[in-house]
């Protein structure tokens, strides 16, 4: 394994339980929004867990 395939431009990271894409902003306005777009759909699909059961 080679360095370069940590330190790629799309590493996967956990936030909130959940698995998402963190790349750096460079010349993906689409993909912006398109990420923007799904995480506002996830978080309409998936209402926040109650406190008691986090």
């Amino acid at each position: 394994m080679t360095n370069e395939e940590s330190t790629s431009s799309r590493d996967f990271i956990v936030v909130g339980g959940r698995r998402r894409w963190f790349s750096v902003p460079s010349r993906d306005d689409r993909f912006n929004e398109l990420q923007q777009r799904v995480a506002q759909e996830r978080d309409l699909a998936i209402p926040e867990r109650p406190s008691d059961m986090g």
